[in-house]
């Protein structure tokens, strides 16, 4: 009797730790688990686009990074995957969508889904033929120039757009004798052609310089456009009109 006694506590026991292993919780809340889901998710999609596999396989993962972001679950990461997959293969109202949701959200909730190349992006939507708004991109690439980066192509290449949105605002004036952006334009044009010289903002650099009348620094930064490649007919056409312009 003993026997049966001491087996049946024994099994008992063994039966209470055997539920005690197989019953473990998990005590994270339902947005932990979601968030560390897009994490893996945005790892496989950096992996995929590395590794070229293609828009199919990119849209696979981006679908359920998309779902959970659409169903309120919040995550820079995610954001930025989103973004730099609509901004590559379209379509381009989705980088708008998604990256103004990111932007929204921070600030309703008071922590930053956001990260420079999302607002960086965002900028560029607003230079598109379709969506032009050089008030609404110069206003991106502010904030994505004040977050900083260390990185000199990509703060060469800010600065040319800024350049772009300055530059297009002081033509689009009705009073151009109000000059500042086109200053500011100047500006932002020498310090991304000090950072990185290339076609695009040596030739815009020179056509501000036209514009102000100091036409030997604009011949001098189209010389240096065309050392670079010296079949570019916009180049080539600018250079001519201003030693017409001189020589009259």
């Amino acid at each position: 009797m003993m026997v049966l006694f001491t087996l049946v506590l024994a099994q008992s026991v063994y039966t209470q730790e055997s539920s005690t292993e197989t019953t473990t919780t998990d005590d994270r809340s339902d947005e932990d688990i979601v968030n560390e889901q897009i994490e893996i998710l945005v790892e496989e999609y950096n992996s995929v686009v590395k590794d070229n596999g293609g828009w199919q396989k990119e849209y696979d993962v981006i679908k359920q990074i998309k779902e959970r972001i659409d169903n309120n679950f919040h995550n820079a990461r995610g954001y930025e995957a989103l973004i730099k997959f609509y901004y590559k293969n379209g379509p381009a109202t989705q980088v708008k969508k998604y990256g103004q949701k990111a932007i929204d959200v921070s600030n309703s909730m008071g922590k930053v889904y956001f990260t420079r190349d999302i607002v960086y992006r965002l900028g560029l939507y607003y230079l598109k033929e379709y969506s032009v708004d050089y008030g609404k991109a110069l206003g991106y690439f502010k904030i994505v120039n004040a977050m900083g980066n260390d990185d000199k192509s990509p703060k060469s290449e800010l600065l040319y757009y800024m350049g772009v949105c300055y530059y297009n605002n002081y033509k689009v004036r009705e009073n151009e004798n109000d000059r500042r952006f086109l200053y500011l334009a100047q500006t932002s044009y020498e310090f991304s052609v000090f950072l990185e010289e290339n076609i695009e903002n040596l030739y815009d650099l020179g056509n501000v310089y036209a514009e102000l009348k100091e036409y030997g620094k604009a011949i001098k930064s189209y010389n240096k456009a065309l050392d670079i490649n010296p079949s570019v007919e916009k180049v080539i056409n600018a250079k001519k009109d201003i030693e017409n312009l001189i020589g009259e």
